[in-house]
């Protein structure tokens, strides 16, 4: 993966994080740069400073390769895949990526946001699972949250939405 995808990924994470950050925190932060990885990206509110660290969690290795193949537009990308038992794979690869990002030292203050790409998991389904995302004892970060854009279900409205984990 290049190093320029990876960057457009996570600024991509952070930024839908940040705008529906703000609009529940009433706050105004705004991308200022690039981290030194970690963090991966720098937001401000004034004097205010946002570290975040982003990663991305999948519903198995073949939805991750997918969805990769397809952002750099390989020609062999699927347009589909399938699982067994999706959404406790999400729920498994969600715990796996917070404990590997908690290992190693991390800025103070810095958050940490899961990117999903939850195609079948409406946020009421999320909201259900997400009690069965194991978290460290040993955090190193001042929050953790994980969403995405999920999409509208009976009784479940869609879109960019992030549940804090911690």
């Amino acid at each position: 993966m290049s190093e320029s995808l990876k960057q457009e990924v996570e600024r991509a994470i952070g930024d839908n994080f940040v705008n529906w950050y703000n609009k529940e925190q009433g706050s105004s932060f705004v991308f200022e740069r690039l981290g030194d990885d970690p963090p991966d990206l720098v937001y401000q509110a004034g004097k205010q400073v946002l570290p975040i660290e982003v990663t991305t969690a999948y519903y198995g290795s073949e939805d991750a390769k997918m969805r990769w193949k397809t952002a750099r537009r390989d020609p062999s990308a699927s347009d589909r895949w399938s699982g067994l038992n999706p959404e406790q794979s999400l729920v498994a690869n969600v715990t796996d990526q917070i404990s590997k990002k908690c290992v190693g030292k991390h800025d103070p203050g810095t958050v940490l946001v899961v990117g999903l790409y939850p195609a079948l998991t409406t946020r009421n389904d999320f909201e259900k699972l997400k009690s069965e995302i194991s978290i460290p004892q040993t955090v190193p970060f001042a929050q953790i949250y994980a969403g995405g854009n999920f999409p509208s279900g009976s009784g479940s409205a869609g879109g960019y939405f992030y549940f804090r984990l911690k």
